[in-house]
């Protein structure tokens, strides 16, 4: 999750739609004042070595806590020399809206990215399970996990209602992301230095990309999907079958 007050922008960071890779190559355009939540200590390596801004201002301040007297917090932080967090990356949109106040929110440009529904969730659940998991346990998967479902809703609505300004797609990231460098300027290249990061490397076998095929073992898990992914479908036209 970042806010940039430079560039009048908030990124919110949904799961398995190449959140991470985004957040690093956004990095290089960030100042000293933008809000950065920190990723995996891998790709936080992959951030240092491409000499982008890291983690900052991720953190409540002791003014912070004892302005909401939150002095048991306080006591908390120094007995373990860090403060707790006020920012993380998957960061509900509400939880933002509410700790950078209405202006900025309201002023600031709010960004995510959005991607197939039915493919996010085999891609999470290979993630979970791991590369050689067997796709047999989708639907035992779903059940176990139905939080996920809703997960990502949350970095686009807040109330039901939607407050993303800009998405980029996962399936035409370079063309949304030249839109949004039309939108911001200073953010030109950005789609350039996007190419270059390699972050959270593929954690799915070859072959599970025919979802047609998967879901049809599986359609109490299609159902969720239906249900819960209900504003992507809507909203971009995305298809179990996308051809």
């Amino acid at each position: 999750m970042i806010v940039s007050h430079d560039h009048k922008l908030i990124f919110l960071k949904p799961q398995k739609v190449a959140g991470t890779s985004f957040e690093i190559a956004l990095s290089r355009y960030l100042g000293r004042r933008d809000i950065i939540t920190p990723v995996a200590p891998e790709d936080e390596a992959v951030r240092r070595k491409a000499g982008f801004r890291g983690a900052q201002h991720h953190e409540f301040t002791p003014r912070d806590l004892l302005h909401q007297r939150k002095y048991k917090e306080v006591g908390k932080a120094l007995l373990r020399r860090r403060m707790p967090r006020k920012y993380f990356h998957h960061i509900p949109a509400s939880a933002v809206k509410r700790r950078v106040g209405d202006q900025i929110w309201h002023d600031y440009l709010k960004v995510s990215i959005v991607r197939n529904p039915w493919d996010i969730v085999v891609s999470k659940f290979y993630w979970d399970q791991g590369r050689d998991a067997d796709i047999a346990d989708l639907t035992r998967w779903s059940i176990a996990n139905p939080e996920f479902f809703a997960f990502n809703r949350r970095m686009y609505l807040i109330d039901e209602a939607p407050v993303i300004d800009h998405f980029l797609r996962y399936e035409h990231f370079r063309d949304d992301i030249l839109a949004l460098e039309d939108r911001r300027p200073a953010l030109a290249g950005l789609a350039d230095t996007l190419a270059g990061i390699k972050a959270k490397g593929a954690s799915r076998k070859a072959g599970s990309r025919d979802l047609p095929a998967i879901y049809a073992d599986h359609p109490k898990v299609a159902a969720l999907v239906d249900v819960f992914f209900e504003y992507e479908i809507n909203r971009f036209g995305y298809t179990l079958d996308p051809g």
